[in-house]
């Protein structure tokens, strides 16, 4: 028995659909990402986008976003104070 193959747009490999998570809307049934690429976006977009401070500009934040990144990351363990934000220890 052949299982059919699909192109995952982001990586470009042929795999078996198996590999594709579900999605009603699209023509075939599945997502256009294989589930390792989907798994690796949905990692990222909750590490950068779930970042944002309250009192930081959304914009100005991603054109910056490893230093924001890395700032976050004192905050949370207590190693900066922000005087902007009014946090830290």
């Amino acid at each position: 028995m052949t299982e059919d193959l699909k192109r995952c747009s982001s990586c470009h490999e042929l795999k078996p659909l198996s590999e594709f998570v579900r999605h009603k809307s699209s023509p075939d049934g599945r997502f256009c990402y294989c589930r390792e690429c989907h798994n690796s976006a949905a990692r990222y977009y909750r590490l950068t986008r779930s970042t944002v401070p309250d009192c930081v500009d959304a914009d100005h934040f991603f054109a910056n976003e490893r230093c924001y990144i890395e700032k976050a990351r004192a905050l949370l363990a207590g190693k900066l104070v922000d005087p902007a934000c009014g946090e830290g220890a």
